[in-house]
């Protein structure tokens, strides 16, 4: 179950990408960016609670990009449609 719901979520993740494309600009790639190489920072200075942060906000940052819904949790989506 978890690598179907790990696939899943690397394919609406994927997605999101591929929408965020058509609305992101400069600013919108350096904020991704920063928060990329923080997430790096965390995981070389064994720091698991911040890298994990700093992944969620990652994703969660594609998404509103990508113009998901309010809740931009791309499960959640996923869900109310196949429900």
């Amino acid at each position: 179950r978890y690598l179907e719901i790990r696939d899943l979520r690397l394919w609406l993740e994927g997605q999101a990408g591929l929408r965020a494309v058509d609305t992101v600009n400069a600013a919108d790639i350096e904020r991704l960016a920063t928060i990329h190489e923080r997430m790096a920072a965390a995981e070389k200075n064994q720091d698991s609670a911040l890298a994990l942060e700093m992944n969620g906000q990652f994703h969660l940052h594609l998404c509103m990009l990508a113009q998901m819904r309010a809740d931009h949790d791309p499960l959640a989506q996923a869900a109310r449609l196949h429900g």
